[in-house]
């Protein structure tokens, strides 16, 4: 037999929902030093091990089509993280409504309110997705490409990641 749920089981459904908030914004964090850092993996590799002569694209396109994969990778995740991180507000707001917490908020100063749940956050993702697709733009001319191909690249990312994000918003 079940019983009907009381205000601990709230509370400690809003104390999970605000868990995993934090989880995900941290997690954001990790994706982005992660995949920067294998982009400058992806660069080091055939920097290291192919002599200058043979850095042309013809040797290196492997590598820079591994670092697009990358960037690309990095911004879904960001975005899927950003979804959590949309329903866990949501989660979040609906048990404020249940339990009275949205009362005593009305005492607290706030600096963002329900609002913005939508879109608070979502301008630092357009920064590490741009941040993602210029170190692709970079890398692929530091492994051979023109400086216009490096370019071209990065911007093409960065078209990409900023529609994957929109998606997700």
């Amino acid at each position: 037999m079940t019983r009907a749920p009381d205000d601990n089981d709230r509370y400690a459904l809003y104390q999970h929902a605000h868990h995993d908030l934090w989880w995900a914004k941290a997690q954001q964090w990790n994706v982005g030093n992660w995949a920067l850092l294998l982009i400058a993996a992806v660069v080091t590799v055939p920097r290291t091990l192919l002599p200058q002569c043979e850095l042309i694209t013809e040797r290196t396109w492997p590598f820079v089509s591994l670092a697009v994969i990358v960037a690309l990778a990095a911004t879904w995740y960001l975005a899927n993280l950003r979804k959590e991180i949309v329903h866990n507000r949501k989660v979040y707001r609906a048990l404020e409504e249940q339990t009275g917490i949205k009362e005593l908020r009305k005492q607290i100063p706030q600096a963002a309110g329900e609002e913005t749940d939508r879109t608070r956050g979502i301008h630092l993702l357009y920064v590490m997705a741009f941040v993602f697709a210029m170190a692709v733009g970079f890398a692929a001319s530091l492994l051979g490409a023109s400086s216009r191909a490096g370019l071209i690249i990065g911007v093409g990312v960065a078209a990409a990641n900023a529609f994957q994000l929109w998606r997700a918003a």
